[in-house]
């Protein structure tokens, strides 16, 4: 909680308050002070100040979920200076012979799915930013994305038959673009 005082010179009656936070709720009351002493307290009225534009989003992460899918994530602002109405995440990728920009709004949600082919993906940048009534604030920086085309895409027709007691076979086919030798497999399960 943030007190201050401020002494005025009579016949002075009014203060304007600046330098407040954005968006916060203040108590405000008065007292008048004469060479013998203070009065009590006028009657504390409580306000809440305006809105502002947010700071910027934190914790920004980008993961490559496969080929085609990027997740990105992030918090609210720490300074959000009113309600968050949405956020605003800004894509942009070159190809040879194009630059593209792309903008997602996002209400109610702090992540992302972006899809796309490997090329849109590759050498992208990627950002983000929140906004209130006022406007939108700064850009968070997530991060550059590179040779998403060399993820090996998922094994493909998963097959799965159960021939005795605790036993199952799996069989599959190789990755539909593998971009590489396969070096292993991994098989996973929860039982």
């Amino acid at each position: 909680m943030y007190s201050d005082y401020y002494p005025l010179d009579c016949p002075t009656e009014s203060i304007t308050l600046s330098g407040l936070e954005p968006y916060s709720v203040y108590k405000i009351s008065v007292i008048a002070v004469n060479i013998h002493d203070f009065s009590s307290n006028s009657s504390t009225s409580e306000i809440r100040t305006l809105q502002d534009v947010p700071s910027a989003p934190v914790n920004v992460s980008l993961s490559v979920i496969n080929n085609d899918t990027l997740l990105v994530t992030w918090e609210p602002p720490l300074r959000p200076n009113g309600i968050i109405l949405y956020y605003e995440v800004h894509k942009a990728y070159s190809t040879d012979s194009q630059s593209t920009e792309i903008y997602y709004n996002i209400t109610m949600s702090t992540h992302l799915f972006i899809t796309g082919n490997s090329s849109s993906l590759s050498n992208c940048t990627i950002r983000v930013r929140a906004a209130t009534s006022v406007g939108l604030g700064s850009w968070s920086f997530a991060g550059v994305v590179s040779n998403v085309s060399r993820i090996t895409s998922e094994p493909q027709n998963l097959y799965i038959y159960s021939y005795g007691v605790g036993t199952v076979y799996l069989r599959w086919y190789q990755p539909a673009r593998p971009n590489g030798i396969i070096q292993y497999y991994e098989v996973q399960y929860v039982g």
